[in-house]
């Protein structure tokens, strides 16, 4: 017991003699936190950028597009919709914003969901576009959604899975598991996956590929996505032959 008391006085004065050091060596810590989540961020944002998919979204300043001594912010929504080898294509939505917290407002509340927010008319840049408005500042954000979110907003639909079967007696495992995705507990839905896709089925293996390229229900897994991908191709399900061509034509990776 007088171990405890002699331990708690030392604690005490000690605290009290080098408060204001530990102070400042937790501010420290803190700012050092602030500055590694920054960078962190702006990596992913790069990885994001230098490996582009249908379905990413950029934040642009459109004024800086066209530069002129008049400049003025204007944001814009543009989204990915084909990626060649060398140019993306981009729906641009119809409106701007003049304040970044304005467009963030409207991604959160699911406005490029609504019917007409985009132009029919679509925009091509060049890769060596692309990289030039990241340099000039053009490219403002550039965000991958984590399943069908960005900034906690709707920003695509949910992809519809491989629920028709031509076969007798469908996998149990990859059935139970589109009932999770249809009630929305994609976590278990791609744990269950899983267990049909190490059973063999190929419309389990088919959808845990969608799942993982997709970031469903925890993260994104291009690599994993692209092996179970050509697992089921490899037993002539079509459909992943044709997620696994299309995979592979957005990244380097296609070892699998």
């Amino acid at each position: 017991m007088n171990v405890i008391f002699v331990a708690h006085d030392w604690l005490t004065e000690s605290m009290s003699k080098y408060k204001r050091g530990l102070g400042v060596l937790c501010i420290l810590i803190f700012i050092g936190w602030i500055v590694q989540k920054q960078s962190d961020a702006k990596k992913q944002e790069l990885e994001v950028i230098h490996s582009p998919m249908v379905h990413d979204v950029y934040i642009v300043d459109t004024g800086k597009l066209t530069p002129d001594i008049n400049y003025q912010q204007q944001f814009k929504i543009y989204q990915i919709t084909e990626v060649a080898d060398d140019r993306v294509t981009f729906k641009v939505g119809r409106y701007s914003y003049n304040k970044y917290r304005d467009i963030k407002r409207g991604i959160q509340l699911n406005q490029l969901m609504i019917d007409g927010y985009f132009s029919a008319l679509p925009e091509e840049w060049t890769t060596t576009e692309l990289l030039a408005n990241v340099e000039s500042g053009a490219l403002y954000e550039a965000h991958r959604p984590v399943d069908i979110f960005v900034m906690g907003g709707i920003v695509r639909h949910r992809p519809t899975l491989a629920l028709n079967y031509h076969k007798e007696k469908p996998n149990q495992n990859n059935q139970r598991a589109i009932r999770f995705y249809q009630t929305g507990e994609l976590e278990q839905a791609r744990f269950t996956f899983e267990e049909a896709a190490n059973e063999g089925d190929s419309w389990g293996q088919f959808n845990l590929g969608e799942m993982l390229r997709d970031g469903s229900g925890g993260k994104q897994d291009v690599e994993r996505a692209l092996y179970w991908f050509n697992k089921a191709r490899q037993q002539g399900l079509e459909r992943a032959n044709i997620a696994y061509e299309n995979l592979c034509a957005v990244t380097a990776d296609c070892s699998n």
